[in-house]
């Protein structure tokens, strides 16, 4: 059942809305229809300047468009991208306030009906909710249940600009509170046991320097690389401040690692967007291998899997690894639904006097 709210505002964006969420801070965002993303994020600075601080797209041709897809809902980069086609989804709006909404969709894997010849085709159910806090917390909670057994993991695309869009983010400090890293279309297991001085943010330094620091390596410019998060539950994971504006971000997860993006590969011809254009942080779950009894090596990377491989496909479940370990596990069902919670506090820090 849908519920509407009065002082909800929503608007067209070509054949898809937009629906707003705000708070008394003055603070509006902009959820789509189209891949659940969050198309417009506006705050006022320390100067009570409103900026939009997420990359969007003014239509939804342009997202659409798109070779980065960025913003929308998506399978995580601990799985392989066989469902990537989830930020272009039409969701269904299921509740709506001006401080909250929650869509809807259903992956419906006919693939693996066919070439299983079964009667009901195997769906996953994936729901998303946002709150809008007034203390500029904006809370991100996907659900998702899998009507059979398969291996899941679900994030958001959303890159992020406290100058606003269309500025350098290389001055922005960051701080990720993680003592390893490894990078993408790698194993953890492949990870050192500790990080160079380039890809370590435990204290906050900015992008810049980190950039300088590859350079003097020999390593190529820009990050994309995965961390393993210290801490359990929901906690604060990652920190961004921008000096000029004086705003803040703060990432607060309850996955077990991170992807830490700086948007090197953005191009505005393609993207709407130049290299550097954008932070992203993508929580996701750790990829342990022992969770597998396939026989594969021990350094077998699980992205090898598929999200939404299913025991069919020839993946057998360690029953007992997944009660003590459930973490790691990525493997979900009816009875064991998906479930993940983000959340984005975004504030104005005091500024100091010598």
């Amino acid at each position: 059942m849908i519920h509407f709210d009065n002082s909800t505002e929503n608007r067209q964006w070509g054949h898809y809305t937009l629906y707003t969420l705000k708070n008394d801070l003055g603070t509006k965002v902009e959820i789509s229809d189209l891949g659940a993303a969050i198309i417009n994020f506006w705050v006022r600075d320390r100067d009570h300047r409103v900026r939009n601080i997420v990359l969007g797209y003014n239509d939804s041709a342009s997202y659409l468009n798109s070779s980065s897809y960025l913003s929308g809902v998506i399978p995580s980069q601990t799985v392989k991208n066989q469902y990537a086609e989830l930020h272009k989804s039409r969701w269904t709006l299921v509740a709506l306030a001006a401080q909250h909404i929650t869509l809807e969709t259903s992956l419906v894997l006919n693939d693996h009906a066919t070439a299983q010849s079964i009667a009901s085709p195997q769906a996953i159910t994936v729901m998303v909710t946002y709150r809008l806090s007034d203390d500029n917390e904006l809370t991100q909670h996907i659900w998702a249940e899998p009507n059979f057994p398969c291996s899941l993991d679900i994030t958001s695309h959303s890159y992020f600009n406290l100058l606003g869009r269309h500025h350098d983010i290389t001055d922005h400090i960051v701080n990720i509170d993680a003592d390893l890293c490894w990078p993408l279309n790698t194993s953890p297991q492949e990870a050192l046991p500790s990080m160079d001085v380039a890809a370590d943010f435990k204290q906050p330094k900015s992008i810049r320097i980190g950039i300088a620091e590859q350079v003097r390596l020999g390593q190529p410019d820009g990050y994309a690389q995965n961390y393993r998060l210290n801490g359990h539950g929901l906690r604060t994971v990652c920190w961004v401040f921008e000096p000029t504006t004086g705003l803040s971000f703060e990432l607060l997860s309850d996955k077990s690692a991170v992807q830490f993006n700086t948007g090197r590969h953005l191009q505005l011809e393609q993207d709407d967007y130049a290299p550097y254009s954008g932070f992203c942080f993508e929580p996701m779950q750790l990829p342990t291998q022992s969770n597998f009894a396939n026989g594969s090596s021990p350094k077998a990377s699980i992205n090898h899997l598929d999200c939404g491989q299913s025991i069919a496909d020839g993946i057998k479940i360690n029953e007992s690894t997944l009660a003590v370990d459930n973490t790691a596990a990525l493997w979900f069902d009816e009875n064991r639904p998906y479930s993940s919670t983000t959340i984005y506090k975004v504030q104005v820090e005091p500024q100091f006097s010598h």
